[in-house]
């Protein structure tokens, strides 16, 4: 995944932006929402190439940064 490419285009949040969040104290999906307003449209699966929400690219990153991530990466638990 490149890093300039764009993870949510309801909001136009690229993974760098996801990235910057996460290295500014963003652990969660919640988090990544608050700081960057990914994965609040209502239209990723009509914008997305992929035909889906961006919240599976979302917990890939946070995946990629955080080895503890569970079943469940929206609260860490």
């Amino acid at each position: 995944m490149v890093k300039d490419q764009n993870i949510c285009y309801c909001k136009n949040v690229t993974k760098k932006d996801i990235i910057e969040a996460i290295k500014n104290g963003a652990e969660t999906l919640s988090d990544i929402q608050k700081t960057t307003s990914a994965y609040t449209g209502s239209d990723c699966e009509t914008l997305n190439p992929k035909g889906r929400s961006c919240n599976v690219d979302i917990f890939q990153i946070l995946k990629e940064y955080f080895d503890d991530i569970s079943s469940c990466p929206c609260c860490r638990h």
